[in-house]
């Protein structure tokens, strides 16, 4: 298993990936062994959260030349505890203990990254950089996508798609 410090490495780095040579993968893509994971470390585990800050324009993390990565935090509601499950764009899978500070379940969701990725897109988030910051949270009773750009912060619900707010960056 490799550490939370070479993970954080490998995050860094993959950011920085062209997006001429990267063939993505989705959050939802690579959810199930995010799951299998969590699965195994409590049988409860349910999602709090997943971010990347490595997201091409398309919404997916690069396979090649080094894979970005997909952080899941999971909660298990039985014993309070979070782990944080890393699948990287090859689909290898870390897992390590986490201090997340949210609790609120995400639950199930059906707008995949580079869907919401796009309608970002659509409303002004500027997808010129790489390693764009991208995070699933429940917001209000509702799983939201949040998408970054140097100015503002786009959200899209997770499960209807559509366009939610722009909020301005400090």
């Amino acid at each position: 298993m490799k550490t939370p410090v070479t993970l954080a490495l490998l995050m860094l780095v993959s950011s920085l990936a062209p997006p001429a040579l990267a063939a993505g993968k989705t959050a939802k893509t690579l959810l199930p062994q995010a799951m299998a994971a969590a699965k195994k470390w409590q049988s409860d585990a349910a999602l709090v959260s997943l971010e990347t800050r490595g997201a091409e324009p398309d919404g997916a993390v690069p396979v090649k030349p080094l894979p970005g990565i997909w952080a899941f935090t999971f909660l298990s509601p039985k014993t309070g505890k979070k782990t944080l499950v890393m699948v990287d764009g090859k689909g290898e899978v870390s897992r390590a203990d986490s201090s997340y500070y949210k609790n609120e379940i995400v639950g199930n969701f059906t707008v995949d990254s580079d869907k919401a990725m796009n309608e970002a897109a659509r409303n002004g988030l500027k997808t010129d950089r790489f390693g764009m910051s991208m995070s699933l949270e429940k917001y209000q009773g509702r799983a939201e996508w949040q998408m970054q750009d140097d100015k503002y912060f786009y959200y899209v619900d997770a499960n209807s798609g559509k366009f939610l707010r722009k909020e301005k960056t400090d």
